[in-house]
């Protein structure tokens, strides 16, 4: 504000608006409404092509004070015939031309007051000039007796007043508007007077301050309309002056039809309720119309020749002449045709290319076309067999999965294979179809029956793909009488004598393991408490599984740059449950063939599933040259391990091989390693969650045992019931196995739960939907321990019955003995030697491992269940847990 003793108006910026409110204020009072300023709307159809403002009364809209209509010429921008031909012949738009001048309408009386743009040049600024009278202009008035049109108006011969509006600088946006200092007198002569004095500032094309002290000065009757016509004037230099030509006349469209009918279009105007004199005609500055242009023939002005013969001498140099022409109008006719000749063979040789060429092309495509129809016509068929005509056609399931086993391997990549099977058999019932030929059963009678002794069903070609080599293992192998040679060399190294033999190694490691839990010393990750149980444990386990079976650990959990490893074994493991739900989209083992699924979706997981490989490979050939190369006479290394590679088979004396050893390396890393370390993370979340529970079984441990190496394998450990049925129960809530392991039909074919199976086809029990079913154990998701003690408990009439968690008959877990006493070991020592809780002090540490109620996943949202996720085994987050020496 320029000064705020003096009065200041406030122009709204907000040209969206059709109806803004100008402000004013003095001596420093609030801003009130001095006017109302309407523009037209941009929507109607009348406001294109022209601008209009108005100026009324703020709180009685009937009166008017003024206003201004710009109807812009217009011009024809020049183009290229070129450039009209690319733009299709169509000659560009006209565009408005900046206005010299426009009228301020002034009411009540009618005056027009004509204000003259001068543009700018060289040495001067913008301009617009207007001349107002210095008598008989009369005021709009509140009564309505007073709004007449009888009132006299101003006489040209009026003597006039001229202001100028003039711009501060180049690249300023204020401006001045002076009393000129001349004035014209009614016969025309001028008076010479003082120089121009400021009379109002209009400062950031939006603030108005009338300079009061040099009004005094301005001789006129009335000052109510140089308010009116300066406000209106600034409102015209801002809309018109100083923005792009086509916002301000509102031009959307070519104007060539607004400007045709100009002559008669209708002036739009601002709605008010007074008479008033009509705005100029819309002719006065826009494009006359186009007039038809009209053709005059030329006339031959020469005079008539009179026809006379000519002399032979110029007959025949005419009659040469035309011969000469002639002769050279016969060679041109024949290069002609020559060219044209030429032209047309040419053509039609390029004709002929084109047209073999497409006749190529439409073969090839017709060609591709019926393989495609082949191929449409082929996966039509299978699908509407898998629909309507396959043998398992009558049993419910997803559509998808009816199909393809796409299904299986959509819900493998989001590792929630547990969830989609669980949730299947709540909305289909028991036995659902997984696959074209694949059926999923939840019924522990059906479980026997695939996987139970004596029946006709085996490992099929869907554990083909899971092997990390070309040789079987006692996991993969598929002929039931390489499995029973294999199991009993394997079984060996599982039997009591071998489990004795690896106690002290386990203990050892589960020892350092609870003592690192307490050093203070020790700044690496294990103590970090950013870093989960899970964590810490797997990294345990994994030192305990390497020290039985390649006879040296590998210090995982001392050395944290070895946990490397442990990625590894995670990329296999979700390779595996991927391949086994599409069997066929994967290879066995090498991958790199161009169908192998691992090789596009798994880059990085095949890559370090290869290392992971190899490293093994060098392990148990290690293993394997320590053990022929001690002498029988020395005391070897008696561990579960060194059973299996001295194994004989009692049959054929034969032992295994150095393949054969390393692909049950593999398994036994795999399978001993990651689904031990779950259940213990899922032993601990749940009785950290379980207080009543957790103290039960602390007190049996610490009242069975009066120190922690007290606690070894023997019947004192055996007694500890409620260990056991803490351990089972939290291995039937959270089965570290997820991937259903499915059975092939074999010659025959089977029956389950009253469903015939042909031969061929597989069926498979899942762990987790059978461990949550209300049939087997009534409140599934609930953790009691005490179904597996009381029998008679309601909780189950049998827990043991529909257990599967290390899976069931022939092919049932070889190392079940060994996970159990890992297990035990692991869970006694550690709470006979410490406490522990959930953390008190993290809301989002105790979070970890459970679900998330903001999951879209409605079965992750349960926060007291111990999330697990499919990579075959499983994978897992936590528990983060607290923990305090006795």
């Amino acid at each position: 504000m320029l000064d705020e003793n003096l009065p200041t108006f406030y122009l709204s910026n907000d040209k969206k608006k059709q109806s803004n409110h100008v402000l004013f204020t003095q001596h420093g009072n609030e801003p009130e409404p001095a006017y109302t300023l309407r523009r037209l709307d941009p929507s109607e159809p009348s406001s294109r092509n022209r601008y209009a403002v108005a100026l009324y009364d703020p709180y009685i809209p009937d009166i008017l004070y003024g206003e201004v209509l710009i109807i812009p010429e217009w011009t024809q921008p020049t183009l290229s015939a070129e450039a009209i031909r690319q733009n299709g012949g169509v000659p560009p738009p006209p565009e408005p031309i900046m206005p010299s001048q426009f009228t301020v309408h002034l009411y009540n009386p009618d005056q027009e007051i004509i204000v003259r743009h001068k543009p700018k040049t060289w040495n001067s600024q913008p301009s617009w000039e207007f001349e107002m009278p210095q008598q008989s202009f009369k005021q709009p008035s509140n009564s309505t007796l007073d709004q007449v049109q009888s009132g006299p108006a101003a006489s040209d011969v009026t003597p006039k007043l001229r202001f100028v509006w003039r711009k501060d600088g180049s690249l300023s946006k204020d401006f001045a508007c002076y009393l000129s200092g001349k004035t014209t007198t009614p016969d025309g002569r001028k008076k010479s007077k003082e120089p121009d004095i400021t009379i109002s500032i209009l400062k950031g094309l939006r603030e108005i301050t009338l300079y009061e002290p040099n009004l005094y000065r301005v001789e006129m009757e009335d000052f109510k309309g140089l308010e009116v016509v300066l406000m209106l004037g600034a409102a015209v230099i801002r809309d018109v002056f100083f923005a792009p030509l086509k916002d301000a006349f509102n031009v959307v469209g070519s104007p060539t039809s607004s400007r045709t009918n100009s002559a008669t279009a209708e002036v739009p105007t601002i709605p008010s309720n007074h008479a008033r004199k009509p705005a100029a005609p819309a002719s006065a500055n826009s494009i006359p119309p186009r007039q038809p242009t009209t053709t005059v023939p030329l006339r031959d002005t020469r005079p008539p020749q009179t026809q006379q013969n000519p002399d032979p001498r110029t007959k025949w140099e005419i009659d040469a002449e035309n011969a000469r022409i002639k002769q050279q109008e016969d060679i041109a006719r024949r290069e002609r045709r020559r060219k044209a000749e030429e032209e047309e063979r040419r053509t039609r040789k390029l004709l002929e290319a084109e047209q073999k060429a497409q006749r190529k092309k439409q073969a090839e495509v017709d060609k591709e076309t019926e393989r495609l129809k082949k191929i449409l016509v082929y996966i039509a068929t299978i699908c509407i067999y898998r629909l309507f005509f396959h043998p398992f056609a009558h049993i419910p399931g997803p559509f998808f999965a009816k199909l393809t086993g796409a299904y299986g391997l959509y819900h493998a990549w989001l590792q929630d294979t547990h969830l989609a099977i669980y949730r299947l058999h709540l909305s289909y019932g028991p036995v659902v179809r997984y696959g074209p030929s694949r059926i999923l059963v939840n019924d522990a009678h059906g479980m026997k029956e695939i996987y139970g002794y004596d029946v006709n069903f085996a490992k099929g070609k869907a554990y083909e793909v899971m092997r990390l080599n070309p040789v079987e293992s006692v996991f993969n192998v598929t002929d039931k009488k390489m499995h029973r040679r294999k199991r009993k060399l394997v079984a060996q190294g599982f039997s009591e004598a071998a489990l004795r033999a690896s106690e002290n190694c386990i203990l050892r490691h589960v020892d350092l393991f609870v003592e690192r839990l307490f050093d203070d010393d020790d700044d690496d990750d294990v103590r970090n408490e950013n870093e989960g149980w899970s964590s810490a444990k797997d990294v345990s386990i994994h030192d305990i599984i390497t020290d039985l079976v390649f006879g040296k650990s590998t210090d995982v959990l001392t050395k944290p740059d070895n946990r490397q490893y442990r990625p590894m074994l995670i990329s296999t493991g979700q390779r595996m449950a991927m391949a086994i739900q599409m069997p066929q989209a994967f290879r066995a083992g090498k991958s790199g063939q161009w169908l192998d699924l691992g090789t596009w979706i798994l880059k990085n997981a095949d890559d370090k599933r290869a290392q992971w490989a190899g490293m093994l490979r060098g392990w148990v050939m290690e293993r394997i040259k320590s053990e022929m190369a001690t002498p029988s006479n020395e005391s070897k290394r008696r561990d579960m391990m060194s059973t299996i590679i001295n194994a004989t088979d009692p049959d054929t004396r034969e032992k295994l091989s150095p393949q054969e050893i390393g692909a049950e390396a593999f398994t036994l890393i795999s399978a001993g390693g990651d689904t031990t370390a779950t259940a213990i993370s899922a032993t601990l979340w749940y009785l950290s969650r379980n207080p009543s529970t957790y103290n039960r079984l602390v007190a049996e441990i610490r009242s069975r045992f009066s120190s922690a190496e007290d606690i070894c394998a023997g019947p004192t450990l055996n007694a500890c019931t409620y260990l056991r049925a803490c351990i089972d129960e939290a291995l039937r809530i959270s089965t570290p196995v997820i991937a259903p392991l499915y059975r092939e039909a074999g010659p025959g074919g089977a029956m389950v739960c009253g469903v015939y199976v042909p031969e061929g086809y597989e069926a498979a029990c899942q762990a987790y939907a059978l461990h949550h079913n209300e049939k087997y154990y009534p409140n599934p998701f609930a953790y009691q321990p005490e179904r597996w003690l009381d029998h008679d408990s309601p909780l189950a009439a049998d827990p043991k019955t529909a257990f599967f968690a290390f899976s069931y008959g022939v092919r049932n877990c070889a190392g079940i003995n060994l996970a159990y006493l890992e297990i035990n070991f692991a869970i006694a020592r550690l709470l006979w030697s410490a406490d522990f809780r959930i953390p008190s002090h993290s809301f989002s540490l105790a979070k970890i491992g459970g679900g998330d109620p903001g999951n879209k996943e409605p079965l992750r949202r349960r926060e007291d269940e111990y999330q697990l996720y499919d990579v075959f085994a499983s994978e897992k987050e936590g528990p983060m847990l607290e923990f305090r020496r006795r």
